[in-house]
């Protein structure tokens, strides 16, 4: 979760998408709750040290879409077993990974960007990991602008998608303890991000984020299919 976050906090995405799979095979109560804990408390220290970067034009936009989304999502997490939800959630982590690949052309309209909004509720409030969408919105922007919108959409839709997953019995006393297990790790990534993992070269970065990210979730749809078997 460290190195996960030390990667979003240079990069402006991958904590969710590079820890969540690998933390769902260690234990499942990780997901989505605590990630989704830790991931807000990482957003909001880059957000204010990166404030006046923030694009509050498009990002009204996308909260209006994450909210539908979160609707949707929790009404989904109630009729979800673990095993569909671990299948739903594979699924999820190779979709984000797909989507991290893709390079967009609808521009940046209202439409567009409560589109995404509407995705990432989906998929944060599901798996934690609702970046993709959004990012695809701003794929040539300034980094600092890139890390600052991203970070300042999910301290809000990352808070929303927390309470709706408590709201449908998702966040309890053993989600809590796992959610003490990583703060201490998302402050330390936050922490060595200063320090600019873009030095040793981004693009191959992304690439090892999404390899990895791949491989877990992976993992994680065949443990749902050879659970789902038995």
């Amino acid at each position: 979760m460290a190195v996960a976050c030390t990667v979003q906090g240079s990069l402006g995405f991958g904590s969710a998408l590079l820890a969540a799979p690998l933390l769902a095979l260690i234990h499942p109560a990780f997901v989505p709750g605590p990630i989704l804990a830790a991931n807000v408390l990482l957003t909001l220290l880059v957000a204010r040290r990166e404030w006046s970067a923030i694009d509050f034009a498009g990002l009204k936009f996308i909260i209006v879409g994450r909210v539908v989304g979160n609707a949707v999502a929790a009404a989904m997490l109630i009729q979800l077993s673990q095993v569909f939800f671990d299948g739903l959630f594979g699924a999820l982590v190779l979709a984000a990974v797909g989507l991290s690949f893709a390079r967009p052309s609808a521009g940046r309209s209202p439409r567009v960007l409560a589109a995404a909004g509407f995705a990432s509720g989906i998929m944060g409030t599901l798996s934690s990991i609702g970046g993709p969408p959004v990012a695809l919105v701003y794929p040539h922007d300034d980094p600092a602008r890139f890390r600052a919108t991203l970070s300042a959409h999910f301290i809000f839709g990352g808070s929303l998608s927390l309470f709706a997953v408590w709201i449908v019995g998702r966040y309890g006393a053993t989600e809590l303890a796992l959610t003490g297990l990583l703060l201490p790790a998302a402050l330390a990534g936050f922490w060595l991000s200063r320090f600019g993992i873009q030095r040793i070269g981004t693009a191959r970065l992304r690439s090892a984020v999404l390899a990895l990210s791949t491989m877990a979730g992976v993992g994680v749809l065949l443990r749902a299919i050879s659970t789902h078997g038995s």
